[in-house]
């Protein structure tokens, strides 16, 4: 009688990388240690976006802006709107 397969499939063991970008599970933010780390190694040239990314923080000082708001302004600006997962994990394995 052939053996019925389990329900549910065998775990796999993964590294995980955590960006805490809110201080909800360390006592500083990560997201300035990430932008950092994004523009000198994946994009530098981003960096010359870094004066569209202070209109941002201008709307967000004007209260146009929410904090969430002006974080994904810069996020679209100094990471872009788009980055393929295989870039992103060759990045983390880079570290």
């Amino acid at each position: 009688m052939p053996s019925a397969a389990p329900p549910f499939p065998a775990p796999v063991a993964a590294e995980v990388a955590v960006y805490d970008l809110d201080r909800t599970l360390t006592d500083t933010g990560s997201w300035a240690h990430f932008l950092r780390f994004w523009l000198a190694r994946e994009a530098p040239w981003r960096v010359l976006l870094l004066p569209v990314v202070a209109l941002g923080g201008i709307a967000y000082w004007q209260g146009a802006l929410s904090r969430g708001q002006m974080k994904s302004w810069a996020h679209r600006w100094l990471i872009g709107p788009r980055v393929a997962e295989a870039r992103l994990s060759a990045a983390a394995l880079r570290r």
